[in-house]
């Protein structure tokens, strides 16, 4: 569990530093497949096991990476 999570949180740094910072598409969509697995991921645990601190922690980082993600999504779907 605690690899994967490494293995996508490594994946997010080196895909943000030049990729995503360009504009490609796939880096994007990368970014978005990944950080809504984490998103619905942290949201699910929330549910299941009613732990407020983590959940609270949880819904705002679900709300910046929905901004994050909002943000450059005409500039790079265009």
């Amino acid at each position: 569990m605690h690899a994967c999570i490494l293995t996508a949180a490594v994946a997010s740094c080196f895909i943000s530093l030049l990729p995503y910072r360009k504009g490609e598409k796939w880096a994007w969509y990368a970014m978005l497949v990944m950080g809504g697995t984490v998103v619905i991921g942290g949201q699910i645990l929330f549910v299941t096991t009613f732990s407020i601190p983590s959940g609270l922690f949880d819904m705002i980082l679900s709300i910046l990476w929905i901004v994050g993600m909002a943000l450059p999504a005409k500039e790079v779907l265009s």
